[in-house]
């Protein structure tokens, strides 16, 4: 019991103060319930769930075991022993029956026995007699624990009592097997819980910085687990191995903690749970190995298999960690059909959220309705100043229309989102209608960093993509340093941007010595930058789509390079190519009418390929050789005078008065198609926010101050101003971020003071050095809890702020009236979205989901960008049969790729300038 009565208030505000601040808390939060209740309305759509039952074949409970068991001492209520004090032992070892409920009022031992417990009865572990001195204690050490015919309720522990397990102790057929609430110590080592509704339960009733929940000195080397159905019940299974009410489990030792065959491994409830864990194995749970409501989680050294539905799934990240960490998954489900299976899933961000990911994600799936995401991070809410941060990981995909990295909905320009050196290894399966990913993004995205990745994909004649980012008019996205080694099937792109503006496409290698794609551009990509990349061979270099807009690029020092016969290969692909291969098209502009809207100006003469001695009468790689169109250097312009440029600029913030796309813009002389008006309009949009957001680029062209003014009180400016609230509404002031940046960052050090703490304890053996290990450990815990209550008050205010602003955006929105179905459809999606938030607690009804779902089912040529938003705001459950259909509408414009490709006879298909005999050597991709 050392340090559990020395808790003291950290921090400078007072006892009174906090009780204010914590009672205005309490009241605000019931306000906003009340006024999300009574402005629901409609009944709030919810995704079916799954029934979670006991599956395969029972093992032997501990009553089975113990058939004919013969009760050598009764305890309990109605025998002569209803306290431990009336035994007059310390401990009880060999058979023992406890008929009645049974309390622990002096400290006792269950020792080498095995305790029958008739259902419904408790042991109670006694409380504090006066809220200081120290409870009642209870040790099971090498002790069998069960009932038949029911469950029994379980272990509880009163304020200031302790309990320990150990030494192969066993607990079986509870309600709650431990249930500590208030202030009470723990030390659970070596212990199988099994058969339990709950394994271990702290709970924290009143989770408020002078009310400590219960601390946990030790949990190392136990199991969680159903091995047969619950007692009393035909396929009942554990609820959660672990389940966290406004509680803290800290625990970082060398044992491991196993969980197996439940519902939940570790749920977690509460503002106030915190979760610091280390060297977990989560296997075959059927929901989410662990589930936070709200996370404030570190977990390192941890193996998850084959969870149903997530590894690891967040409502609401505030401090997230997760290190060191493999998630996999190997088999199929019979009801996988309309769910999505994630490592990490996370819904919703906190102010300030702090993520970082460094994990090993295995998907080996196939089939046509297993769709996975390694980590899926959805948008839309997402507090000021959130930091993503994903490196270091692995992710190697054998699956159907999955991600490796699922970025879906809007990340607002307050925070950023990094994605550095990792490595995908991606794939689909022959004979699939199929997208897989490495990298997707839906919806709008802000400060999108990706950088420094490898893909090594093999698309088995199907369509694959190493990132895929679409539907965006946000700023500040990048893709730069990457490296692209696919294998040489049909049907892969190394790039795909689809209506994704204002982004950087910078430094990336890639090479295929197949009939790939290497950067594919649709709809609208105005802002974008493509500056200083090399394709090596590649079926086709870079493709602009039909009625596709990229802007001019000038004098980016982008390279195209043909393989030589008898030269290096380009990496990974070893040693010597024994054959040139040459790009069907290194470059090509669908739309000829727009090829000088998309023009590569660039300082050298063209290379000239000579086919009677198969070698280049004069090479450049800044101009390639194949280019279409091609007639009067419309697409692929000299300048002479220029020099390539290695700099990845932010064309978003550089002057437009000098680029042909930016005037005719303005001039309203971009020529659209009847058939894409979607282009038209994003193209504007895309303008009128640039000259907006730095006004003095309106005097580079005479044209900008009028093209401002005809819009200003159009829907193309409302819209802008839509945009705008909505992101002043996310961000926050200056000293609330400065604040909760601070207490984010005590938190991440409190982690490591924690860490350190409990390996000391862990090793400790002299008694004065455990007693003040364990009373740093506490102090540690208390200084957390105040953090997050500090942290708590800054979000509740800063939601409250953001509320309101939201609310005001809605009622603007609501005023527009749409001229168009795309504005029609962006006027819809954008009230949807914002009545859910402000509301709804970020639910739909019914009806919303109707009618998202029929705009997300349109073409976005017509629809414009809220095609993409509406599909981002949609749950799963609605996602997953929504896009087969949007799977099967995009696989059927593509194939026109395999088409041309196979037509135009590329070398790997048709080799008359291979070597006779000679055959590529390819690397085979390796199992994460």
């Amino acid at each position: 019991m050392n340090g559990l009565l020395n808790f003291q208030f950290p921090g400078t505000m007072s006892p009174i103060a906090r009780l204010f601040s914590f009672s205005a808390f309490i009241v605000l939060v019931m306000l906003l319930g009340i006024s999300s209740a009574s402005a629901q309305g409609a009944e709030i759509f919810k995704c079916p769930e799954n029934t979670y039952t006991f599956t395969g074949f029972p093992e032997q409970t501990l009553c089975e075991q113990y058939p004919n068991f013969n009760c050598e001492i009764q305890i309990g209520v109605g025998t002569s022993f209803p306290k431990s004090s009336l035994i007059g032992a310390s401990s009880l070892s060999g058979n023992v029956c406890v008929v009645g409920n049974f309390e622990v009022d002096v400290p006792f031992t269950f020792l080498n026995a095995v305790v029958r417990i008739n259902p419904g009865v408790t042991i109670a572990v006694k409380p504090s007699p006066n809220g200081y001195d120290p409870g009642s204690s209870l040790g099971i050490n090498n002790s069998k624990l069960f009932a038949c015919n029911g469950l029994w309720k379980g272990i509880t522990l009163g304020h200031l009592s302790t309990i320990s397990t150990m030494n192969s102790t066993k607990i079986e057929d509870a309600e709650k097997a431990i249930y500590a609430s208030g202030l009470c110590a723990l030390s659970i080592q070596q212990t199988t819980f099994n058969r339990n509704r709950i394994g271990l339960e702290l709970d924290t009733p009143f989770p408020n910085i002078w009310v400590p929940g219960p601390l946990v000195w030790g949990f190392t080397s136990n199991r969680f687990t159903c091995d047969a159905p619950l007692n009393g019940t035909t396929n009942e299974i554990t609820e959660a191995g672990v389940k966290l009410k406004n509680s803290v489990l800290y625990t970082f030792q060398s044992g491991t903690n196993r969980f197996s065959d439940l519902k939940y491994g570790i749920y977690s409830e509460g503002a106030a749970s915190a979760l610091g864990v280390s060297r977990l194995i989560m296997d075959r749970i059927k929901k989410d190995g662990i589930f936070m409501e709200h996370g404030t989680i570190r977990l390192t050294s941890s193996f998850f298999t084959d969870c149903e539905q997530n590894g690891i799934n967040i409502s609401s990240a505030r401090t997230v960690e997760v290190e060191d960490t493999r998630i996999r998954l190997t088999t199929a489900l019979p009801n996988q059909a309309n769910i999505f299976r994630n490592g990490i899933s996370i819904l919703s961000f906190a102010l300030n959220a702090q993520v970082l990911l460094t994990v090993s994600f295995n998907a080996n799936v196939p089939g046509t309705n297993y769709r996975v995401r390694g980590v899926n991070l959805k948008g839309g809410n997402v507090g000021a100043g959130t930091q993503i941060t994903i490196h270091k990981s692995n992710f190697y995909l054998r699956t159907y229309d999955s991600s490796g990295i699922f970025l879906d909905g809007f990340f607002p320009e307050t925070g950023q989102i990094d994605i550095f050196d990792n490595d995908f290894d991606c794939a689909s399966f022959t004979g699939n209608v199929n997208f897989t990913h490495g990298i997707k993004s839906n919806g709008k995205k802000n400060e999108l960093h990706i950088f420094g990745n490898r893909f090594n994909t093999t698309s088995n004649g199907n369509i694959t993509y190493d990132i895929l980012m679409q539907f965006s008019d946000g700023i500040n996205n990048e893709v730069s340093n990457n490296r692209y080694y696919p294998d040489p099937s049909i049907g892969y792109t190394f790039l795909w941007l689809n209506d994704f503006q204002n982004t950087k496409v910078c430094s990336n290698i890639g090479g295929s010595l197949g009939a790939s794609m290497g950067y594919s551009f649709w709809g609208t990509n105005t802002g974008l930058v493509f500056t200083s990349n090399e394709t090596y061979a590649t079926g086709e270099g870079l493709v602009i789509f039909t009625n596709a807009l990229t802007g001019p690029q000038f004098h980016e020092g982008n390279k195209w390079y043909s393989v030589e016969i008898d030269a290096p290969c380009p990496p990974p692909f070893p040693g010597i190519c024994s054959y040139t291969v040459r790009s069907v098209s290194h470059a090509r502009c669908q739309t000829p009418g727009l090829a000088s809207l998309n023009k590569f100006t660039v300082h050298t003469d063209q290379s000239i390929w000579n086919s009677n001695t198969n070698s280049f009468d004069f090479f450049s790689e800044f101009h390639p050789e194949n280019i279409d169109p091609d007639q009067m250097d419309e697409f692929f312009g000299i300048d002479e005078d220029g020099s390539p440029s290695n700099a990845c600029i932010d064309r978003f913030n550089v002057p437009g008065g000098d680029d042909e796309l930016e005037r005719k813009i303005a001039d309203e002389l971009l020529p659209v198609s009847v058939e894409d008006p979607a282009l038209g309009w994003n193209a504007k949009s895309f303008l009128y926010k640039k000259l907006m957001r730095h006004p003095a680029f309106i005097g580079g062209y005479s044209g900008f101050s009028n093209f401002i003014a005809q819009n200003t009180h159009t829907n193309i400016g409302r819209f802008y101003e839509v945009n705008n609230l909505v992101e002043d509404a996310f961000a926050s002031n200056s000293t609330t971020l400065q604040q909760s940046s601070q207490i984010q960052a005590q938190i991440s050090t409190l982690f490591d003071e924690l860490e350190t703490i409990d390996s000391q304890i862990e090793a400790a053996t002299d008694p004065a050095v455990l007693a003040s290990l364990k009373q740093q450990k506490e102090n540690k815990i208390n200084q957390l809890r105040g953090l997050q209550s500090s942290y708590q008050l800054l979000t509740v205010d800063y939601d409250a702020q953001k509320n309101i602003k939201l609310q005001q955006t809605l009622q603007f929105n609501q005023q527009i009236t749409p001229a168009s179905q795309l504005e029609a459809n962006q006027k819809t999606v954008t009230s949807i979205y914002l009545e859910s938030l402000v509301n709804q607690d970020g639910d739909l009804n019914e009806s919303q989901i109707s009618t998202l779902q029929s705009i997300a089912e349109q073409d976005s040529k017509s629809g414009g960008l809220a095609v993409g938003q509406s599909y981002s705001i949609l749950p799963d459950c609605v996602k997953a049969n929504l896009g087969k259909q949007r799977l099967r509408l995009i696989t059927s414009s593509l194939h026109w790729f395999h088409k041309f490709l196979l037509g135009k006879g590329h070398p790997l298909k048709n080799p008359q300038t291979r070597k006779s005999g000679s055959t590529p050597t390819l690397p085979l991709p390796s199992c994460l």
